[in-house]
């Protein structure tokens, strides 16, 4: 079995203090999140980021306040977290194009991870 490194939710609207559900203290994060990326990277171990994705009327929002609306600043990851080979799975069937690609950037509508449609092929 091949070691895989989960990088989950390390987005805009959640890890710093103007976001939509900020956690306090979670900008302290980001950059210990970016070295173990980065080091995942060196060492050949693919990195799963996992973001949420929403849409503006999205049902998660009767449960949270509105975050991570696809498109917005909130919805993007730190650009520290970021690979330079990466590739976008939206939650919605679509080609893979994985061929080179050090990270993985897995959006989904819900708390589960696991829930993006395309992840059985990857």
């Amino acid at each position: 079995m091949k070691p895989v490194f989960f990088d989950v939710d390390t987005q805009i609207d959640f890890l710093y203090p103007a976001g939509a559900l900020y956690v306090p203290g979670a900008e302290t994060i980001v950059d210990r999140i970016a070295a173990l990326n980065r080091y995942a990277a060196s060492h050949g171990i693919p990195v799963v980021s996992t973001a949420d994705a929403h849409t503006e009327n999205d049902p998660e929002f009767r449960d949270w306040p509105p975050h991570c609306v696809a498109g917005t600043a909130g919805q993007q990851k730190p650009a520290a977290t970021l690979l330079e080979k990466r590739f976008v799975m939206p939650n919605m069937p679509c080609e893979l194009a994985l061929e080179g690609v050090g990270q993985v950037i897995l959006e989904k509508q819900a708390l589960d991870c696991f829930t993006n449609v395309n992840l059985p092929a990857l």
